[in-house]
């Protein structure tokens, strides 16, 4: 009994699955949603490049000041540190959201 009424639930499962119509409706609205996602992932991209390029002058500007006598300064050596750990994580952020399909 249990068997027959598997078997006719996946053959109506089965049926309405390669109905043309849902398989329209499914594909739209995939290719809506990866539209969006794609987009918002751009967003997202441009945001943390935008981050990454600020991180990047600011380890530039804290080298800078090293270069040019700064180095007296304990606090410059700790600025540079998390500079350049922002910097990293934010790269390593981009090649993530690169990653992704």
């Amino acid at each position: 009994m249990t068997h027959l009424l598997e078997e006719r639930v996946l053959s109506g499962l089965r049926h309405r699955m390669l109905d043309p119509e849902l398989v329209s409706i499914f594909v739209r609205e995939y290719h809506r949603e990866y539209a969006r996602r794609s987009s918002s992932l751009s967003a997202e991209r441009g945001k943390l490049e935008r981050r990454l390029a600020e991180a990047a002058a600011k380890v530039d500007r804290l080298v800078d000041a090293i270069a040019n006598g700064a180095d007296e300064f304990t606090e410059v050596g700790g600025a540079l540190s998390k500079a350049r750990a922002e910097r990293e994580r934010l790269s390593a952020s981009i090649a993530e959201v690169h990653a992704l399909p």
